[in-house]
């Protein structure tokens, strides 16, 4: 019992002295969140993400050579698109369905200086993941900071079922500390970005069917 009080009184000292720094010196708090993040090997946004390297490296072990999929895509503006595809051997050998036009990219496009990537297969979707979890495409400028990111999770055969697409604050842990420290300094910043809703993709709903 004594030594949990010790440790919960040590861990609420350690709390008040960094809250105290923060108070006292902003900059000094911050240079401790990158020395934080170097500790525990925050990856840098150039570097995939080690449950896409996982999940890709499980597919390309066993791949699915035939199969239906079907994507949907819903958009910040205008309504959700289909595509219905079937694949054989990661080329489309057929398509079902398709309502997303290229009108989308080119908005993405024009509002965020990048093309918009699709995917219509597997291995097309890990690139446009690939690509998208490290490059920084910002809302605005990078003065206003806030980036798009994207969360993907994965089915238990590799290959991905669902991504979300949100905007993310710059830190020590988002962009990596050493790419952090290179565009941004070691300092505290403030942004300031407008909340406007830019024709972006929200969320892409995978569905796989293995054929024969």
């Amino acid at each position: 019992m004594r030594k949990i009080l010790a440790r919960t009184f040590v861990i609420l000292l350690l709390g008040v002295i960094v809250l105290f720094i923060l108070l006292i010196n902003p900059d000094t708090a911050w240079k401790l969140a990158i020395f934080w993040a170097k500790l525990n090997n925050v990856r840098e946004i150039s570097t995939p993400p080690a449950d896409l390297l996982s999940a890709q490296a499980r597919w390309n072990a066993n791949p699915i050579k035939h199969y239906r999929l079907k994507i949907r895509r819903i958009w910040a503006i205008g309504i959700p698109c289909s595509q219905d595809v079937e694949v054989v051997g990661e080329m489309v050998t057929k398509t079902i369905e398709d309502t997303c036009t290229m009108d989308s990219s080119l908005q993405h496009t024009l509002a965020f200086g990048v093309p918009l990537i699709f995917g219509s297969t597997i291995s097309e979707l890990f690139a446009k993941f690939r690509t998208e979890t490290t490059r920084i495409v910002f809302k605005e400028e990078q003065s206003c900071g806030t980036f798009l990111g994207v969360a993907i999770t994965y089915a238990s055969e590799g290959y991905p079922i669902n991504a979300k697409y949100n905007w993310v604050e710059p830190s020590p842990d988002t962009l990596g500390p050493n790419t952090y420290t290179s565009m941004y300094g070691e300092g505290f910043r403030t942004v300031t970005c407008m909340n406007l809703i830019l024709p972006y993709e929200l969320e892409v709903q995978i569905s796989l069917q293995p054929l024969p």
